[in-house]
């Protein structure tokens, strides 16, 4: 993991050592969703016009998920009309 932090954000193995273990864990778990978005803007560059539709589109679904993993969980539920009344009141 070490190895894949430093290649990654650039620290030196002193700043991992200095760094607590929780920020480490948050660091090492983000890297994922940061190279899906990386990822999703060169497709949308070079890639995407020449994929078919269902292979944009399947694509783009697995991209957007890893690249938003929290976003996405929340979305699988759906709204409920007491969950919709707090969107709308702003709660």
């Amino acid at each position: 993991m070490m190895a894949k932090l430093v290649r990654f954000y650039g620290l030196t193995p002193d700043d991992i050592y200095d760094t607590d273990c929780h920020t480490i864990g948050q660091l090492s778990a983000a890297i994922s969703a940061i190279q899906a978005q990386e990822t999703m803007a060169l497709f949308k560059v070079a890639d995407w016009p020449n994929l078919k539709k269902e292979a944009r589109a399947k694509l783009f679904r697995d991209l957007n998920k890893a690249a938003n993993p929290i976003r996405m969980e929340a979305e699988q539920k759906p709204l409920t009309t007491a969950d919709l009344a707090k969107l709308l009141n702003g709660r």
